[in-house]
């Protein structure tokens, strides 16, 4: 009995093996793909400084305040979802206060089709009342990027959605490299492809 079962688990074990291995691609081909994509990777190299902040409670929403606050010309903004008001807050400011130049684009389906509390609306409601440039993109699954560009010199980027969750529920992380212009670059090569891809949130109120 035992040994009938035994041989009836091995049997079950060998199926879903080959069942897994024809659904994977051929070696060869398998091992092409991964070399086109490691030929599209960038190397920059590390200068600056970098800053790490963590979630729940600590100080990675402080440091992407602190981040936005820095700007003097420029923010560029990639957003899976938007919905922390004091983020909101510092981006009108930099825009009213300092005229910093304000670019942001989020995910159309979380900040607004998905939006089932309203949230994420009113934060961008928020951003065009102020007359800054929001944009919604739909050209991926997911925009999940989290990424802030700061005069084309500082990138801040991490696990961290721009929300209240985020914030004070989450197990987050914050990364901020500081004067560090040619990564900026490479990033904002990133935030340029999503642009273009994007429409303005007015159209899709």
């Amino acid at each position: 009995m035992r040994k009938s079962l035994f041989s009836a688990l091995l049997g079950a074990l060998a199926s879903v093996a080959l069942t897994f291995s024809m659904a994977m691609p051929h070696t060869a081909s398998a091992r092409s793909m991964h070399e086109h994509d490691s030929t599209l990777s960038q190397k920059v190299a590390s200068q600056g400084t970098v800053e790490v902040a963590f979630a729940p409670n600590e100080g990675a929403e402080s440091l992407v305040i602190r981040a936005i606050d820095s700007a003097h010309t420029q923010i560029r903004m990639l957003a899976y979802n938007l919905t922390s008001p004091p983020i909101v807050d510092a981006l009108i400011a930099a825009h009213d206060q300092r005229h910093v130049e304000v670019h942001v684009i989020a995910d159309l389906k979380a900040n607004t089709t998905e939006d089932f509390h309203g949230v994420a609306r009113i934060a961008l409601n928020r951003l065009a009342a102020a007359h800054i440039d929001v944009r919604v993109i739909s050209a991926y699954s997911l925009q999940h990027d989290k990424l802030l560009i700061i005069d084309d010199e500082t990138t801040q980027t991490g696990s961290f959605n721009y929300t209240l969750g985020a914030a004070h529920l989450n197990s987050e992380y914050v990364m901020v490299n500081w004067n560090n212009r040619p990564l900026a670059q490479v990033f904002v090569g990133h935030f340029l492809r999503n642009y273009q891809q994007s429409v303005p949130y007015s159209t899709v109120q």
